[in-house]
């Protein structure tokens, strides 16, 4: 089953909002606080491996991503990421982070299942409180 669109949204919520000269730093935290939550569940090696194959999966659109055999590009701490974030535009790096983790979903569901997928990364990306739900009873 595919990522909702609202929680790829929630994810890159803040990436969206950054300035252009924060697009790169945004971007690489999404997939550092990534590796956070999933290196202790399925090992470094598999998110490593996810994180190539989502790669992989943009290099049509995004060739200035590189090539998901490069560990400096898709094992923490993503220094050859956030390099090829800071070669693009910050259009480029929203449009490609988000193909990616579309595809890094994808890889998530068949290797663990929909529903925990969903899970996780929901308690990684917690969807912002509605700002109506914030207000006091006594307004």
């Amino acid at each position: 089953m595919p990522v909702s669109a609202q929680l790829l949204s929630d994810i890159t919520g803040p990436l969206r909002a950054a300035s252009a000269a924060e697009t790169a730093n945004e971007a690489t935290i999404i997939w550092q606080r990534l590796a956070c939550k999933f290196v202790p569940l399925i090992g470094p090696s598999s998110v490593q491996m996810i994180v190539g194959r989502s790669l992989d999966a943009c290099q049509d659109h995004y060739p200035w991503l590189g090539r998901g055999s490069d560990p400096a590009l898709c094992a923490p701490p993503y220094d050859g990421l956030r390099a090829a974030f800071k070669s693009a535009d910050r259009d480029a790096v929203l449009a490609a982070t988000t193909a990616m983790l579309a595809t890094y979903a994808n890889q998530l569901d068949t290797l663990i299942g929909a529903r925990l997928a969903e899970q996780f990364l929901r308690a990684t990306f917690p969807a912002p409180a509605d700002a109506t739900d914030t207000r006091s009873k006594s307004e």
